[in-house]
C-alpha cells in the first residue's frame, strides 16, 4: 500500500515546527556541500529530478530574492535558478568522486531505465501544492510541497517506490525545492528571528506545480549549482561526471607538454569497439550522431575544442612524446571521429600536425 495524503500530512507534521529560538548549529551534511566562506564545494553524485517549468522557476526566484535580501549573511553561495528542481529519489552522492564513480555508472544506467518506465506509466505527471518555507534538517532552506489529492499522492509514491529498486533509501519522500544552503556554523538566536520572519513572510498559498513526467530525468551533479541533464537522447552525463574531477588536471598536463595521469577515455573519447577494456566500452562513442551530440553539448564540446587547441600550440609534432603509448593512437582515433562529426579546424589541424594528415582507418570504416 502506498502512503495516502492523510498519512503524508501526519508524517510531515514534525517539519512544521518553528525554528529553535535559542539558535542552532548546522548539520555535518551542510559542511560537505558548502565551505566556511559560503562557496559551494565539489559534491558529486546522481539523482532523479523533475525539471521545472519557466513560470515556476520565475516564482521561486522571487522567493529566493526575498530570502537573500534579509538573510544573505547566513546563507551560502546563491543557487542558480536554473538548478531549481524537485527530487523524486536520491541515488548516490559524496565528496570523493573516485569512490563514487563505479557506483554512479551502474546506478545511473538503471535509473534511466526506470525513469523511462515512469514516463510511460504516468504521462500526465502529478500536481503538488506549495505549503511552507522552512529549515530542512539544519542544512538548507526549502519550500515543501504536498500532493494536491490522494490520486496524485498515490502516483507520486509509486514513482518513488520504483526507484527504490535502484538505490533503497531509509527515508520517505518529502517533495521540496531547495532555495539556499546555510553557511556552516552556528545560527545565533538573534539571527533565528530574521530567518523565521523571512519564512513567515513568504506567501506561497495555493501555488500549484505540475510535475510533468516528460521533465523527469536521471542526472548527475558536480556541486549543488551544476546538475547535468542530458537532452540529446545520448547518455553524455557519463562524460560530464567523469570530467568533473579530472578535466583541469588533463588540461594542465597537456599545456605542460606531457600526459601523466589516467583520463584518456573520457577526455579524448573514441568509437566504442576500438578498445577492449571496461573503460573503453563505457566511455566509447556509439555513432557519428553521438559524436555530433558531444560536440553540441554546452560543456563537453567546448572542452574538447579547448584541449585540442592546446595540443596544437605545443612545439614539436611527436604524439607519442606528448601522449605516450597507446594513447597516441587513441588520440588519432578521437580526432578522426570528431573531424568527421563536423568539429571544425582544430581536429583537422591536429591530424596534420601530429599524424601528417593520416586519419584512423578503423574509425572511418566504422562510421561508413
Amino acid at each position: 500500500m502506498f502512503e495516502t495524503l492523510e498519512q503524508f500530512r501526519a508524517r510531515t507534521q514534525y517539519i512544521w515546527q518553528p525554528l529553535p529560538q535559542n539558535g542552532f548549529e548546522t548539520a555535518p551534511g551542510c559542511a560537505a556541500k558548502v565551505g566556511a566562506d559560503g562557496r559551494l564545494l565539489p559534491f558529486y553524485g546522481n539523482t532523479t529530478i523533475f525539471d521545472l517549468a519557466k513560470d515556476d522557476i520565475a516564482w521561486l526566484t522571487q522567493l529566493q530574492d526575498a530570502l537573500y535580501a534579509s538573510c544573505a549573511d547566513l546563507l551560502g553561495e546563491r543557487l542558480r535558478p536554473q538548478t531549481f528542481h524537485i527530487t523524486l529519489h536520491d541515488l548516490l552522492n559524496g565528496n570523493d568522486w573516485q569512490q563514487l564513480e563505479s557506483g554512479v555508472q551502474q546506478t545511473h544506467a538503471h535509473a534511466q531505465t526506470v525513469v523511462r518506465g515512469i514516463r510511460e506509466s504516468f504521462p500526465w505527471g502529478v500536481h503538488v501544492r506549495a505549503k511552507r518555507l522552512l529549515n530542512m534538517v539544519n542544512t538548507s532552506v526549502v519550500l515543501v510541497f504536498e500532493p494536491v489529492d490522494d490520486a496524485n499522492c498515490r502516483a507520486l509514491m509509486e514513482m518513488h517506490a520504483r526507484l527504490q529498486a535502484v538505490v533503497p533509501l531509509s527515508y520517505p519522500l518529502t517533495p521540496h525545492v531547495t532555495l539556499a544552503y546555510f553557511r556552516p556554523g552556528i545560527i545565533a538566536a538573534q539571527d533565528v528571528l530574521r530567518l523565521q520572519q523571512a519564512f513567515d513572510a513568504a506567501n506561497v498559498a495555493e501555488h500549484v506545480m505540475h510535475l510533468d513526467a516528460a521533465r523527469l530525468n536521471a542526472c548527475t551533479f558536480t556541486d549543488m549549482n551544476h546538475y547535468h541533464i542530458e537532452q540529446s537522447g545520448y547518455d553524455l552525463n557519463r562524460f560530464a561526471a567523469a570530467q568533473a574531477h579530472s578535466y583541469a588536471r588533463a588540461l594542465g598536463e597537456i599545456r605542460a607538454g606531457q600526459k601523466r595521469s589516467h583520463w584518456m577515455w573520457y577526455i579524448f573519447p573514441q568509437l566504442r569497439g576500438l578498445g577492449r577494456s571496461y573503460e573503453a566500452n563505457y566511455y566509447g562513442i556509439d555513432s557519428l550522431g553521438e559524436a555530433q551530440a558531444y560536440l553540441a553539448h554546452p560543456l563537453l564540446g567546448p572542452r574538447l575544442c579547448q584541449i585540442t587547441c592546446e595540443l596544437n600550440r605545443l612545439p614539436g609534432s611527436n604524439p607519442t612524446a606528448v601522449m605516450g603509448r597507446p594513447d597516441d593512437m587513441k588520440l588519432r582515433s578521437c580526432m578522426t571521429l570528431f573531424e568527421a562529426a563536423g568539429g571544425g579546424n582544430a581536429f583537422s589541424d591536429e591530424l596534420e600536425k601530429y599524424y601528417g594528415g593520416r586519419r584512423d582507418r578503423a574509425t572511418l570504416e566504422r562510421i561508413g
